[in-house]
């Protein structure tokens, strides 16, 4: 596992926050959104952390339901 489940949650928040960014400068055609990068990237690595962690755990209990471990 190279980043793991809570890596892989968090990257995908602050990927998520920029397809947004990026679909709003082309629907807006302006870069007047920049100051919204730096609360939309710590919400992501807090929210990504949280859905992360909720997944690891959820993953080991199906594994050990299913005797995985």
């Amino acid at each position: 596992e190279f980043l793991g489940v809570i890596g892989v949650s968090v990257s995908g928040a602050v990927f998520h926050n920029l397809g947004q960014l990026i679909a709003l400068f082309v629907m807006s055609g302006s870069f007047s959104f920049v100051y919204y990068l730096s609360v939309l990237g710590i919400a992501a690595v807090i929210t990504g952390t949280v859905t992360g962690i909720i997944s690891a755990v959820i993953l080991d209990r199906i594994g050990r339901f299913y005797g995985d471990k």
